[in-house]
């Protein structure tokens, strides 16, 4: 089963890392429109706005972690409102026309002889 396959089957994606660099598999489900849990680790909170595209928690907190999990079932608006606003996110910084654009922006910024 391919990985975006088994996301739609979820309600909630939950990352709880002790350690985390830049995690694909939380960026893929931000795209996907699920409602994020994850641990405040490493590239997590740049992914990640607590309470605007997800919950963040301490790594190694089971109850943090448990509370925000049964936070998003309990209300299905926020987890919601938290999902749509963190696909959109990944749209706009990851997508291929926010990428385009920074391309270009960088481009330009050279060509014109400004710093990279």
């Amino acid at each position: 089963m391919e990985p975006e396959v088994a996301l739609r089957e979820l309600d909630i994606f939950v990352l709880p890392s002790v350690s985390e660099a830049c995690s694909n598999a939380l960026l893929q489900a931000m795209a996907t429109g699920l409602a994020v849990v994850a641990t405040g680790v490493g590239g997590n909170p740049a992914l990640v706005k607590d309470e605007v595209t997800g919950l963040l928690v301490p790594p190694g907190d089971g109850a943090a972690l448990a509370k925000a999990i049964i936070r998003l079932i309990e209300d299905p608006a926020l987890a919601a409102a938290l999902a749509a606003r963190a696909r959109e996110q990944v749209r706009v910084e990851f997508g291929m026309g926010g990428m385009l654009a920074r391309l270009q922006a960088f481009y330009e910024r050279v060509l014109a002889g400004g710093r990279t």
